[in-house]
């Protein structure tokens, strides 16, 4: 991890957890659970970025990277009818595909933050750092990236039900749109308690970027 990343982290830190954003993080994830997204839409235009695309339940032909259409349709084949899978079937030799792509979040105070259990390695790569262990409030990235972000994970949680994002960072030198699957996994007690997420760096032609090594 980059020392400008470590020594920021507690500016960040302090910033995320003022009584505003996690006020507007819980409105957030309300909004996206019922898709009323007026109030994200303004805040991601007002900071000079375009809306978030959100999609519940997607199928595989709602997602541009082939990496996301392999995990959401096998999140559907583990599913049981009208159910979340279990956590014992994240298998990831089964994933491998995904690998690098992926990564594992562990609800805190049920939902009000998320902590990465894995950050997907090319990810790591692309993007230049490594968030396993850090909660997603250390995210180096705008407060309304940082926000939705959370509430996003928050709402899927809530509705038991993938999600599907597609967002476009502003400013940005390679990436033209990060698309974002989020799936929910259960405990024995039906308790959601993993969010396996894919996530992917694309390029204007819809091609994934990977890093150079």
């Amino acid at each position: 991890m980059p020392e400008s990343f470590r020594s920021s982290l507690p500016e960040r830190r302090q910033n995320a957890h003022v009584p505003e954003r996690a006020a507007r993080r819980r409105g957030w994830r309300d909004n996206i659970a019922r898709l009323e997204l007026a109030d994200i839409a303004t805040a991601f235009t007002s900071g000079g970025a375009a809306a978030p695309e959100v999609v519940w339940r997607p199928s595989a032909g709602d997602c541009a990277a082939s990496i996301n259409e392999f995990l959401i349709a096998h999140w559907f084949e583990l599913s049981p009818t009208n159910g979340v899978p279990p956590l014992t079937s994240i298998d990831p030799l089964f994933f491998k595909v995904a690998l690098g792509y992926v990564h594992l979040l562990e609800p805190i105070d049920g939902g009000a933050d998320f902590r990465y259990r894995v950050f997907g390695s090319l990810i790591s790569s692309v993007s230049g750092f490594d968030m396993t262990g850090h909660a997603m409030t250390d995210f180096d990235a705008s407060d309304y990236v940082v926000d939705f972000s959370i509430a996003a994970s928050a709402a899927v949680t809530d509705r038991r039900e993938p999600l599907l994002t597609r967002r476009k960072p502003h400013g940005a030198s390679q990436t033209n749109i990060w698309e974002r699957l989020t799936l929910p996994f259960a405990d024995e007690d039906g308790r959601i308690q993993r969010l396996l997420v894919g996530n992917l760096p694309l390029k204007s032609d819809g091609e994934v970027i990977r890093p150079s090594f």
